[in-house]
């Protein structure tokens, strides 16, 4: 993944969006993706995009082309919590400013490809 991005952006002069995750959910449990990852693929900052639990649970639902492992609401809340928790932690570590996407993410993040 880290080669392939690096070649794909290599020559671009455009920002790019990365859309990564900073956990996964497994059925063994969920597992925390390592900040060297995400150091390696040399990013600006990371952003976090904040969602409610209700409509995390109706994609999954409603998405029949991947297979996960059944989730609640209350263990979809506590999982996007730890996830933001690790978005934090990577961003400390690889030292790049961390943004919460909540509100209206397009626009947020517009602003923030704006510079």
């Amino acid at each position: 993944m880290i080669a392939s991005f690096e070649r794909l952006t290599r020559t671009t002069i455009l920002p790019v969006v990365f859309d990564g995750h900073s956990l996964i959910d497994s059925c063994d449990g969920v597992l925390e993706i390592p900040s060297t990852v995400f150091a390696a693929l040399s990013l600006d900052a990371i952003a976090f995009l904040a969602a409610d639990p209700a409509n995390i649970f109706e994609r999954r639902r409603l998405d029949a082309g991947r297979e996960r492992p059944a989730r609640d609401l209350v263990t979809l809340a506590q999982h996007q919590s730890l996830a933001e928790t690790a978005a934090r932690r990577i961003a400390n570590d690889i030292g790049r400013p961390f943004h919460l996407l909540d509100c209206d993410p397009t626009e947020r993040l517009a602003e923030l490809l704006a510079g």
